[in-house]
């Protein structure tokens, strides 16, 4: 009997992880043959991403080029992702979440006559233009998708009411907590053993509907934090800001962030420190998709500078507050988690709400079947 062929396109370090533990299960079935190219959207931290889980892509197509706008990125990805389908011929094609990667290679498949299997299916923020373009890329996944893997319930019932077939769609959980978990037993790290002097604030910002004065108020926010909470204080803190390399959000975080002794702006990191500095923060201040399906399971609150959410679980839990780009609020949020030990503790859950860890082992018998 011939192997089913399966094509795993990813090139953001975000889809990397996610789809990462599910690679992995599906190299070890021998009913399965995996072939996985890498766009390189984030040409080095793509890499590091393969490389945390031992990892190592078929193809790298090098697909970005300097100034590139997202048509031209979009036309490059389709045409290049159907030259390889061309090629390997293969019997599915898998993507995952928003990107224009997960957007391009389902189209190109699809042209192709290739059955579309899109992993973390139906999440939906229900605002076309929020977040930009990562909505509109999942809807239209979801109208040429074969295999509608969905991460929740509420996201089974987003692709229910838009119409998919019902036989097409599987609640699996979320393959990020899987990445997680696998990071968590490798490294034994501790969740959240601070003590209430000089307490982490972990921060991340990149989404482009905040570029702007979006972005200028919330870096403002975050600067006024700092002066009010000094390190040296009682209830001090430290700000920990991954900063994006996107030039926009460079210029302006380190333009108003500088100077600080309790703010540290450093690069991005690789995902297995991310996981620790997420681990060993008392609240974490996102616009990630990601960093709201991992915190829950750290048992950290979050912050999340974003209007809406395509991952409303987390809200709806209670561990995730959001206040978009209001500075005001995001000010007054984060001083009741630092100033009320209740606030804080009704933020924490005992059970993540995206998923169990073992995600890729669902996904992989459905696949097989």
């Amino acid at each position: 009997m011939s192997k089913k062929k399966i094509l795993m396109l990813c090139g953001t370090r975000p889809a990397i992880i996610k789809l990462a533990p599910i690679a992995i299960e599906l190299q070890s079935d021998s009913e399965l043959e995996l072939t996985i190219a890498n766009t390189e959207q984030h040409k080095e931290m793509s890499h590091q991403a393969f490389g945390i889980f031992g990892l190592v892509p078929d193809y790298n197509l090098g697909i970005m080029q300097p100034n590139q706008t997202l048509d031209m990125l979009t036309s490059r990805l389709i045409e290049r992702i159907g030259e390889l389908i061309q090629e390997l011929e293969p019997d599915l094609v898998m993507a995952h979440g928003d990107t224009q990667t997960c957007f391009a290679a389902s189209l190109a498949a699809f042209y192709n006559g290739v059955g579309v299997v899109h992993v973390e299916a139906g999440l939906r923020s229900h605002d076309i233009r929020s977040p930009f373009p990562e909505e509109s890329n999942r809807v239209f996944v979801s109208k040429i998708a074969k295999y509608h893997f969905a991460p929740t319930q509420i996201a089974v019932d987003n692709l229910l009411r838009e119409g998919v077939n019902p036989d097409d769609v599987y609640l699996v959980g979320n393959s990020g907590i899987d990445a997680q978990r696998i990071i968590l037993e490798r490294t034994a790290v501790e969740s959240n053993t601070q003590s209430t002097h000089c307490r982490t604030i972990l921060v991340t910002q990149h989404r482009r509907e905040n570029f702007g004065k979006g972005q200028d108020e919330i870096f403002c926010a975050l600067r006024q934090i700092a002066e009010d909470y000094p390190k040296t204080a009682e209830n001090g803190v430290e700000i920990i800001f991954a900063v994006h390399p996107n030039p926009k959000v460079q210029k302006k975080a380190r333009k108003i962030l500088s100077g600080l002794d309790n703010v540290r702006l450093i690069d991005p990191v690789n995902y297995d420190e991310m996981v620790k500095l997420m681990s060993q923060s008392y609240l974490i201040v996102t616009d990630s998709g990601g960093i709201q399906e991992e915190a829950p399971s750290l048992k950290i609150p979050l912050i999340v500078t974003r209007y809406n959410t395509e991952r409303p679980e987390a809200v709806d839990a209670g561990v995730a507050k959001l206040v978009g780009t209001d500075g005001a609020l995001l000010k007054k949020s984060v001083r009741t988690l630092l100033d009320d030990e209740a606030a804080y503790a009704q933020m924490q859950t005992d059970q993540n709400p995206f998923g169990d860890g073992y995600t890729a082992k669902r996904i992989a018998d459905i696949l097989k079947r």
